[in-house]
């Protein structure tokens, strides 16, 4: 995948086709996937992925309303000011 460098959208991403999709990541602190293991119980291990709880809020940035993708910490710790 190719990163489309842009200041207004750092975060997204062509996919194969060539169409901007969002990545799983939280514009407010990078909360990013993590890869870890599912693990049965013989012990076997195979590999999953840890994806963050990631929701669409409208936000108030500079007076103005911008709807931003954000992680459930970030919502919950006040690090966004949610548009009335």
């Amino acid at each position: 995948m190719n990163l489309v460098h842009s200041d207004v959208h750092p975060i997204r991403v062509l996919d194969l086709k060539g169409v901007m999709t969002m990545s799983k990541i939280c514009e407010i602190c990078g909360k990013k996937p993590m890869v870890g293991h599912n693990v049965s119980h013989a012990h076997n291990l195979t590999k999953r992925r840890f994806n963050p709880n990631l929701q669409r809020v409208r936000t108030l940035q500079n007076g103005r309303v911008k709807r931003m993708v954000v992680c459930t910490t970030c919502i919950k710790s006040d690090h966004i000011v949610k548009a009335p």
